[in-house]
């Protein structure tokens, strides 16, 4: 995790429960943008130069379905940016191909991992907007398998499930990570 060029002692990566929502809710979405690009093509007063933009995202929409089968990442930035575009264009859809593209911005938002930096001023949780919290502000922080837990002082309490499998360079370990927060939290 880095920010403002600042690199953190310890990043912990958490595991992201609702990457899967968000593929099926883009698959569902460019399904949506292929049945209005077929309908709108095909009216009277419709154009079939609408089957450009409907034979472009059928081959993304087929490719995005056959990476989902396998389990593999699927990003439908250029799908919905696509359609954005394209619904823009054809009316009365314009306010739809808006929708479109503010989805294409916040795709990339929505399967971010969430990551919490731990360096010696501070501890930050990444997001929108990211949280930036001092060392005081917790009585305890311990990681023990694969379980990270943050005790506030004001009786809150953090408590998630790492993902490892993200960041296969990383070299630390969990005794290193606590040792690392008793000395921050004893200062």
């Amino acid at each position: 995790m880095k920010s403002k060029s600042k690199i953190y002692n310890f990043v912990v990566v958490l595991k992201h429960k609702n990457k899967k929502a968000v593929r099926l809710t883009g698959l569902l979405l460019a399904a949506l943008a292929i049945f209005l690009f077929l309908y709108r093509s095909f009216q009277e007063d419709g154009s079939m130069i609408n089957l450009i933009p409907l034979s472009v995202l059928l081959i993304l929409f087929i490719w995005a379905v056959n990476q989902f089968r396998k389990k593999e990442k699927v990003h439908f930035f250029l799908l919905m940016l696509i359609t954005g575009f394209g619904l823009i264009a054809i009316h009365p859809f314009q306010w739809v191909g808006l929708i479109y593209l503010l989805m294409a911005v916040l795709e990339r938002y929505a399967l971010l991992s969430p990551e919490i930096g731990f360096s010696r001023d501070h501890i930050r949780f990444n997001g929108w907007p990211e949280k930036k919290y001092a060392w005081s502000e917790f009585s305890n922080i311990m990681l023990k398998d694969g379980i990270l837990t943050m005790d506030f002082r004001n009786n809150k309490l953090f408590q998630k499930e790492t993902d490892d499998a993200v960041d296969p360079d990383y070299d630390g370990t969990e005794d290193e990570f606590n040792q690392f927060c008793r000395e921050q939290l004893a200062l």
